[in-house]
């Protein structure tokens, strides 16, 4: 079988393009090159701040039939805010900070928001965290769909970086589940270096959580504790992390399979971060290659033909 239409090969615009995207037309100037080269179905965004540019989004998303995502992370790390905080002082006004940054979000077009969660308050404190999400998310999805928006959420890893309590794909999808039950269209953005660093089966991890997932974010990172490297640092594919065309390409092919996004669309897009100090298309570029290798790679095998 050809890879099928509801896979939608992603432009993750804020790691890509991390360092120039708040320069003023930056962010527009890239979605239209995408769409003049016509690989990209899908364009993932940070908050857009200046309102002809929000526009201008709208406008060549709209025009050319592009799945677009806002992702409101940094919103959430500059000011210091926390969906799954025990502080419910703190928890109740990150919920409302997100509310605010909707309608922005609505002004670029996206269908799409998404975020992240906050530190692992320990074992003994986890089910009081679990109850601060849903009650976070369940506010925030409300909200959303008054405006046209769906949600969508990033577990990441609980053990080797990041420390997050919204982690382990196999004790995370009841806490999703619970959302979905109010709002059906909230989803699980699966990102494979912070499963990996969980130390999951990836294949196993989708499986489980194959009913929610609504993104997918190829991510690398090395593996091994012992290394400097070790965690996630959104570093570019291939060696020395896990992830190589051939693993990604599985991961899609699994995906297609099993028919996640079927109905909106899967975006799958290559997270990898661009430093100052590269040619401002340079890590584009990697990222695109790699992605297309991999779903050249993925059609292959869906279809059975030999390598």
């Amino acid at each position: 079988m050809p890879l099928p239409s509801f896979i939608l090969p992603s432009l993750l615009v804020p790691e890509v393009y991390g360092p120039w995207k708040a320069q003023k037309g930056f962010v527009p100037a890239q979605i239209e090159a995408a769409i003049k080269d016509g690989f990209y179905r899908s364009i993932e965004i940070s908050p857009v701040y200046d309102a002809d540019d929000r526009a201008a989004v709208r406008r060549l998303t709209s025009e050319n039939d592009l799945y677009l995502s806002c992702w409101l992370t940094e919103v959430l790390d500059v000011e210091k805010l926390d969906l799954t905080s025990l502080d419910e002082p703190l928890r109740a006004h990150s919920v409302e900070a997100i509310k605010q940054r909707l309608p922005a979000a609505v002004e670029t077009g996206a269908r799409t928001v998404a975020f992240i969660g906050g530190a692992d308050p320990g074992p003994d404190l986890r089910e009081r965290g679990y109850d601060a999400f849903y009650r976070s998310l369940s506010a925030i999805s409300a909200e959303a769909s008054n405006l046209g928006l769906t949600v969508m959420f990033e577990p990441l890893d609980r053990f080797a970086h990041k420390k997050r309590l919204i982690g382990p794909t196999a004790e995370i999808v009841d806490a999703f589940a619970r959302v979905r039950a109010e709002h059906p269209d909230f989803g699980l953005a699966f990102d494979t270096a912070h499963a990996a660093l969980n130390e999951e089966d990836i294949a196993a991890s989708l499986t489980l959580a194959k009913s929610q997932i609504v993104n997918i974010h190829l991510s690398n990172a090395v593996l091994d504790n012992r290394s400097p490297l070790y965690g996630d640092h959104h570093m570019a594919p291939g060696a020395p992390g896990f992830l190589t065309v051939e693993r990604a390409a599985a991961i899609v092919v699994q995906a297609a399979r099993d028919g996640m996004g079927r109905h909106q669309g899967l975006p799958v897009s290559v997270e990898a971060r661009a430093r100052p100090a590269d040619a401002d298309q340079a890590m584009a570029i990697l990222t695109r290659t790699f992605l297309e290798e991999v779903l050249i790679e993925a059609a292959r095998l869906l279809d059975g033909q030999p390598g």
